[in-house]
């Protein structure tokens, strides 16, 4: 049974609280061209691991609904999966079209999942998709959100020619992430650090480690259905509180969720409930929020661009 009204309401004063403190309701855009002055600090949702064929609509159109209630969303990251199991167009269009997209589709920027590599070529992401989830094969690309250069990277490296430094990805990342005035952010479907079930990813490391030598803010993932927030690290895993990346795991989009693994390396993680983080991107950082889909506000941290 769909939770609808209670996300709405209890949305709707958690949205007016961040923008009384934020100094304005996103009535006024943040501009993504970087020759205009931003008049806000935009509003991003982020989330993956969403959509499955055959189930009940009791996930991924509660997250729909959550989103849609904050009325100053300028864009929802997707960091991957975003439709079960195989990633077929027939899926995307019978399930993801109807649960997750309404209302949200234009403000979508998505990237690939290991799932929609079910399907070959992952051609079904990409009939769906089109130019949104930039070159076909490729996957990565990248636009501006206020002051923020945000990338989309493609972590699936074994289909795409890596995704170490010198490869294409890893050298459009880097040029990308050239400009030290901006704050960044990369978004992709493998996580550097994961204490859920599927654990850490080399594809991920990798993506992450291009992500900190460039001078990146923030590293944003899926693939495991829990949510963790790690601390600033290195690549070697270690706290550098000063030049380090924060990464994260946002797999609460709707797919059943997972069990911890042995490790417990975040500054705060959940499995229990569905939801998604909210981000405020300032002009020198960054605030966030995790927020189930009932509502509850299970997160909040904060943290300065470099």
């Amino acid at each position: 049974m769909r939770r609808v009204p209670a996300v709405v309401a209890v949305t709707a004063a958690f949205v007016a609280g961040l923008s009384a403190c934020a100094g304005g309701t996103g009535d006024t855009p943040a501009r993504t061209d970087p020759s205009h002055p931003e008049t806000a600090d935009p509003v991003v949702w982020v989330v993956g691991d969403l959509c499955e064929a055959f189930e009940d609509p009791e996930g991924c159109d509660d997250v729909n609904a959550l989103i849609r209630a904050d009325e100053a969303t300028e864009a929802v990251l997707l960091v991957g999966d975003a439709q079960y199991e195989e990633g077929t167009l027939q899926e995307y269009e019978d399930y993801y079209d109807e649960q997750m997209a309404p209302g949200l589709r234009d403000l979508t920027w998505p990237t690939v999942g290991n799932h929609d590599y079910n399907t070959s070529g992952a051609s079904g992401y990409w009939d769906y998709w089109g130019d949104r989830a930039g070159r076909r094969g490729e996957g990565w690309y990248s636009f501006m959100l206020g002051r923020w250069r945000v990338v989309a990277a493609n972590s699936t490296c074994g289909s795409v020619g890596g995704c170490f430094a010198a490869s294409d990805q890893g050298e459009f990342i880097r040029s990308a992430l050239a400009e030290s005035e901006r704050c960044e952010l990369v978004f992709a479907h493998y996580p550097f650090l994961s204490d859920g079930k599927h654990g850490d990813s080399d594809w991920g490391a990798q993506l992450f480690a291009t992500t900190y030598a460039a001078g990146g803010d923030l590293y944003l993932s899926g693939h495991d259905h829990t949510y963790q927030r790690f601390a600033p690290k290195r690549p070697d895993g270690t706290d550098d509180p000063t030049r380090g990346v924060r990464s994260m795991v946002i797999g609460t989009g709707g797919a059943d969720l997972h069990d911890w693994a042995d490790t417990d390396r975040t500054e705060y993680r959940q499995n229990t409930d569905l939801g998604a983080l909210r981000l405020v991107l300032g002009k020198k950082g960054y605030t966030g929020t995790f927020v189930s889909v009932t509502g509850e506000t299970m997160d909040s941290f904060s943290g300065s661009c470099h």
